[in-house]
């Protein structure tokens, strides 16, 4: 039997979303892009293995410049109004990196202001409600909220690393930069 998709009439609408973070090695910066996919249950005739799925609608992305003085933001993950991004030191005097919100992901409020101590790159939801890495220094903060931000002490293990991304999954928090991964929680 050949796999493929076949025709349910009771569930006749399939919907499937994933987040995909995609790094540029040579600039370090992080484009956040988000894709939606809806296909048709029943979009290949049972009795057919050569149709693809019909998509129902095509996605049209729109782009919204932040502007000179607006953040760089790098990731973000659904929380607070609706949105908690962090940013590249790109604020109006030039230094640092934030913590911001946004109930549309257009406009940018800053929640934990740019700082020139840290270089955040990367955000995830887990632990205590949000996490966010800085890459040099590494280093951690985490949120209940979204909006207040506590940097969690110094880890000894971080004296040497860079720290890329920050996932979470099953109470367990994975760091990872430069082919190393540190992990907290779990079992």
């Amino acid at each position: 039997m050949t796999p493929g998709w076949a025709c349910a009439a009771a569930v006749p609408i399939f919907l499937a979303r994933r987040a995909v973070a995609c790094r540029s090695a040579a600039s370090g910066a992080t484009l956040l892009v988000i894709a939606a996919l809806v296909l048709t249950g029943c979009a290949r005739n049972a009795s057919s293995t050569t149709s693809a799925p019909t998509p129902l609608v095509e996605m049209e992305w729109s782009r919204h410049d932040l502007g000179a003085d607006g953040p760089a933001i790098r990731a973000a993950v659904p929380g607070g109004p609706g949105f908690i991004g962090v940013s590249a030191a790109a604020s109006p005097d030039g230094g640092g990196s934030g913590i911001w919100t946004s109930a549309d992901g257009v406009a940018w409020t800053p929640v934990d202001p740019p700082r020139a101590d840290r270089n955040l790159v990367d955000i995830a939801v887990g632990g205590p409600g949000y996490v966010a890495i800085s890459a040099v220094p590494a280093a951690v903060w985490t949120s209940t909220d979204g909006v207040s931000w506590t940097q969690v002490p110094p880890v000894p293990s971080f004296d040497d690393a860079m720290l890329t991304s920050v996932a979470s999954a099953r109470g367990t928090i994975v760091a990872a930069g430069q082919g190393r991964v540190w992990t907290f929680g779990g079992q």
